[in-house]
Parts: C-alpha cells; structure tokens; sequence
C-alpha cells in the first residue's frame, strides 16, 4: 500500500501525541508540504511545547517515531531551540496539525523575545 502525504503526516503527529499528548503545536514543514516529496524524501516536522521538552521526553520521542512503520527519516524540531530566524520563519510557513489558542500565543511571544 502506497502512503499519500496525508497519511505520512497522520502516522508521525499519532507518534508524537502518544508522547506528548495535547501539550504541543505540531508543525509539518518541507518537502512532504510541495511536490518535490519523493520516495527518498524524509519528513521534517517542528514542535512548540508549554514547556521546554524534558530531554526524557525527547528520548521517548525520538523511540516512538523511530517505530513508525514508514521507511523514511523523521527529522524532529524542536522550536524552542531555533535560533536562526530565517529557518523559524520556513518552519511557519508550514501546515500546523495540532494547535491551541494558548499554545499560538506563546509561540508568538517566543518569536518576538527572539526577534529583540
């Protein structure tokens, strides 16, 4: 069975909810977002938590989207630690798949506390 995109992007963010729950913007970015997306293309998805994610937490994470049954790298963001501007602003022009009013407020002020 052949996965579309949607179906790359539904497998990762179930992976990252199991571990994170509610408690994170999932954001979908990259190739897997246009029609340069291959067969060898990896996926590269970014997170914004309440919370600096706990590096037992990212462990866990990393695990779990290790064992997605897809035969494709999962290059994993955390935004809290993007510095590089120009980089923060291609993660937002991304799809977001999982989002919360409060969580969108505080990824704004985390964007302009980088901006000063």
């Amino acid at each position: 069975m052949a996965y579309t995109k949607e179906d790359y992007m539904r497998l990762v963010a179930t992976a990252i909810e199991k571990i994170l729950k509610d408690r994170c913007l999932i954001i979908f970015f990259g190739s897997i977002l246009t029609e340069r997306f291959s067969r060898t293309s990896d996926i590269d998805v970014a997170i914004f938590c309440k919370e600096r994610l706990k590096f037992k937490d990212y462990l866990k994470l990393e695990e779990e989207l290790e064992n997605v049954p897809i035969l494709r790298d999962i290059d994993l963001v955390d935004i809290r630690d993007v510095k590089n501007l120009n980089f923060l602003e291609n993660i937002l022009r991304g799809k977001i798949w999982r989002s919360s009013p409060e969580l969108l407020e505080d990824l704004k002020r985390h964007i302009e506390g980088l901006k000063r």
